[in-house]
């Protein structure tokens, strides 16, 4: 029957819009240039980034020309991930809707974690020192409602749009949120059609994502290369202006003959690159 890489990677692909559709995640909470990056025989895409647009009075001078001309955005492809798995029967795998079905969700799933956790250290990483900001209790170092304010008025004063704000928690202080009085969880939402899977939740016009393998940051507010350094557990705030994504190779597959293991290895790849764009957009705060 023979390998077909074509239809694994366009089943990954499937099953992954699939789901983006109805659940969000960190990667669909940001910029996606998939569109304009996917095929593209090159090291890094260069394009005028995709920003916020607003009216101006007419006739307009070229000083008015909104901000989707004035900034460029680089997105290097060095982010080359795969989801190697074996498998007993290459053309059995194939020929079952079921068997296909099931190693795709895998690999989709694996690939999707991938894509969160390169994002979330992006935007953690490049958050301006200004904007990074401690617990306001400062002894157990609880969330409070203070704190959101914090975030909230440094996006303000960012100007960043109201719209398509998330705050990204870590699993310690989601506990802490459920003190607050102005946090609706989802549990409280009478039409969660409205509310994507993945929503915990909103507050002071964020909507909020649990995640669970959020890093943690030094004393600084920023992702250490020494990992002993990293002490501090962190919460991200942004728009979803602050970071872009973007795919070369949205998915691929490759196989091997293994000798030594009854069974075939496949590989179902992915590359990518992130970038932030407007990291003004986006603030932090952390343990004291």
């Amino acid at each position: 029957m023979g390998f077909f890489p074509e239809l694994w990677g366009a089943k990954t692909l499937e099953q992954m819009k699939k789901e983006l559709e109805t659940k969000q995640r960190i990667v669909n909470s940001i910029t996606d240039y998939t569109p304009f990056t996917v095929g593209k025989n090159a090291s890094k895409y260069n394009g005028p980034y995709l920003g916020g647009l607003s009216a101006v009075d007419l006739p307009a001078s070229d000083s008015d020309i909104n901000s989707l001309v004035k900034g460029n955005i680089t997105i290097s492809f060095d982010e080359k991930k795969g989801v190697p798995f074996i498998i007993n029967d290459i053309d059995e795998a194939q020929s079952n809707i079921a068997m296909l079905n099931g190693y795709t969700e895998i690999a989709k799933d694996s690939l999707l974690d991938t894509y969160d956790e390169a994002i979330i250290k992006e935007i953690i990483n490049n958050v301006p020192s200004g904007n990074r900001k401690n617990l306001a209790d400062d002894t157990n170092n609880k969330l409070t409602k203070a704190d959101i304010l914090t975030l909230r008025k440094a996006l303000n004063d960012a100007k960043a749009p109201l719209k398509g704000r998330f705050l990204v928690v870590n699993p310690d202080h989601e506990s802490d949120l459920y003190d607050i009085a102005d946090f609706v969880s989802r549990d409280k939402i009478a039409d969660t059609s409205a509310m994507k899977e993945g929503v915990i939740g909103r507050i002071l016009g964020f909507d909020v994502l649990l995640y669970s393998d959020m890093p943690k940051v030094d004393d600084t507010g920023v992702i250490n290369s020494t990992p002993a350094n990293n002490t501090k557990k962190v919460c991200v705030a942004y728009s979803k202006l602050a970071c872009g994504f973007g795919r070369q190779k949205e998915f691929g597959a490759k196989t091997e003959d293994k000798a030594l293991v009854p069974g075939t290895l496949v590989n179902i790849y992915s590359v990518f690159g992130e970038e932030a764009q407007l990291p003004n957009y986006s603030a932090s705060i952390r343990d004291n």
